[in-house]
């Protein structure tokens, strides 16, 4: 059988948020600016002399842009794209060699009047770069950027707090590097503009702060493969515009926050393979947009919420290798969507409901690993749903050899294991690269003339 199509429901999700900072990022600046130029005669005697001195600073610090970047009009430069008011720098494939044993320049207002420097995005991500450095604290004074993107790359140090007076960044990619140190309470404070934030696959250390619930136009968070610590802070409940949030693979502990069911935006949750304890929080029964929720390989405890029939859109559920007890909720058969289900490696218990059979669009099931009696719904091998559960409940003897004895067949509610396993099949780890830009927008205005979409493979897990 084929796998479920979780690869087209992310790359539909990702195209969506695309589509949505493509407007946030186009609105402003309004359609008689959308036209781009070739000339610098638009610009102001003081923006082209301030915009040329930033962009200097690369070919000082990337020696081989001067094969490239050559001649007076910076309009003209590859990888340079001039609009109305704004410039964006965007590294392609003819680059790579230029850019990949730079580092990234740092800019003095002694020297450069930042508030007539044009440039609004920088997006140095091409295959094969290689930038080493630190990020440029002083790039906090350039209030015009909207879109930061140096994913893959080689950067090291730290993420600079000066970078929390960039109150007009919208997007801001920082994954797969070597940046350590901690998140920066500042920068929820006041980038109140960042739509997606991505330091997934670094180094970072410390605590979530709660001062980033603040970050209220927050619509993609992704965190995960660092080495973060401490509880997952209630005060992020005031990311009401939050639909991604991915901090597996960190070492987190403490329990789920009850309070964040304010997020009530929230699409797709991945906090997989972390140290989170408790139960699972009834109250996230109202968390009505949610897709996805992956909190396998963790140590919660207690029982499956029957409240939790009331996600009416839950497609992937992974509960997997946790210490969940009790007894599978019959109430779980109103969850129409789900097509997904993991709940293997825990301490299970009872059978099957019966009135699971009437799932309509369930696919795939991890029971195993548990201590389920009794059969399964007969009619889930003429659907073809796939089923990996214990021999004994699989047995054309079940009904006899494994019946449940003292243990009701159809529990109305109780306790069930969540857990995770990494050979989940279809169940495979939601990678973080798909919730990134496969290319930059460029700037605002060209965002709605270029074909820019999102990464529907992987890159983390």
């Amino acid at each position: 059988m084929a796998p479920p199509p979780l690869r087209y429901r992310r790359a539909t999700r990702a195209c969506a948020l695309v589509a949505a900072v493509a407007l946030v990022l186009v609105l402003p600046f309004g359609r008689a600016r959308a036209v781009g130029t070739r000339s610098l005669s638009r610009y102001t005697e003081a923006q082209q002399l301030n915009t040329r001195k930033f962009l200097d600073g690369f070919v000082q610090s990337m020696p081989h842009l001067r094969n490239f970047w050559t001649g007076d009009d910076f309009c003209a430069w590859k990888g340079v794209t001039c609009l109305h008011d704004e410039v964006s720098i965007s590294a392609t494939n003819w680059v790579q060699s230029a850019v990949s044993s730079g580092r990234l320049p740092e800019v003095s207002s002694a020297d450069v009047d930042v508030s007539q420097v044009l440039v609004t995005s920088i997006c140095l991500r091409a295959n094969g770069m290689n930038l080493s450095g630190t990020l440029p604290a002083s790039w906090g004074l350039l209030r015009n950027l909207r879109q930061v993107r140096l994913e893959s790359n080689s950067l090291t140090g730290s993420l600079p707090p000066e970078w929390s007076s960039l109150d007009r960044l919208v997007v801001l990619y920082l994954s797969n590097n070597n940046l350590a140190g901690t998140l920066p309470a500042s920068w929820g404070e006041s980038m109140k503009s960042l739509v997606i934030l991505s330091l997934d696959r670094n180094a970072l250390v410390g605590t979530l702060p709660p001062e980033w619930g603040r970050m209220r136009s927050m619509q993609a968070l992704v965190l995960e493969r660092n080495r973060l610590s401490g509880t997952l802070p209630a005060e992020w409940r005031f990311m009401r515009a939050a639909s991604t949030l991915m901090i597996g693979r960190n070492d987190l502990s403490g329990t789920l926050p009850r309070e964040w069911v304010g997020m009530s935006t929230m699409e797709w949750m991945d906090l997989h393979s972390n140290r989170l304890t408790g139960s699972l929080p009834a109250e996230w029964a109202r968390l009505e947009f949610l897709e996805e929720l992956r909190i396998q390989d963790n140590v919660l405890v207690g029982t499956l919420p029957a409240e939790w029939s009331a996600m009416k859109s839950m497609q992937v559920l992974d509960i997997s290798k946790n210490t969940l007890s009790g007894t599978l909720p019959v109430l779980w058969s109103s969850m129409h969507s789900l097509d997904t289900l993991s709940i293997r490696g825990n301490q299970l218990s009872g059978s099957v409901p019966i009135k699971w059979r009437t799932l309509p669009s369930i696919m795939y099931l991890h029971l195993e690993d548990n201590a389920l009696c009794g059969c399964l719904p007969l009619n889930w091998t003429s659907r073809n749903v796939a089923v990996t559960v214990d021999d004994a409940v699989m047995n054309v003897k079940c009904a006899i050899e494994n019946a449940c004895n003292g243990v009701s067949r159809d529990p109305i509610s109780g306790t069930i294991s969540s857990s995770y396993s990494s050979s989940a099949g279809p169940n495979d780890v939601i990678e973080a690269s798909d919730v990134a830009f496969s290319s930059c927008v460029a700037s605002a205005s060209s965002a709605s003339n270029d074909s820019s979409g999102y990464n529907a493979g992987g890159t983390s897990s």
